[in-house]
């Protein structure tokens, strides 16, 4: 983005939200919503790529940063410990164990 654009008004931003913004160039408000094992409780900040980046509490009780785009995407589903947690369960019993609530 050219700095002249921003001076003269042509450009209202850089762009750096684009990724975690509606048309309208709001922020998305995820606050309350739950994907899969997250819980968002509030907006941490954006990272240096421009994406949002959520506080979160996982079905577990901790709570950790994740990736907006993450959360929506369903590629993070539980923090790590609960992940490795599920991991050793199917290894001891050679099953795959339903996800805990």
């Amino acid at each position: 983005m050219f700095q002249s654009s921003l001076r003269s008004g042509h450009s209202k931003s850089c762009g750096c939200h684009r990724k975690d913004t509606t048309s309208a160039g709001h922020l998305l408000d995820e606050i309350g919503k739950v994907y899969n094992g997250w819980t968002v409780l509030s907006f941490a900040y954006s990272d240096k790529y421009g994406a949002a980046r959520w506080k979160c509490r996982c079905r577990c009780g901790d709570v950790h940063v994740v990736r907006g785009v993450g959360l929506r995407s369903g590629r993070s589903t539980q923090c790590r410990l609960c992940a490795a947690r599920n991991k050793e369960r199917h290894l001891k019993t050679g099953r795959i164990l339903p996800r805990a609530s």
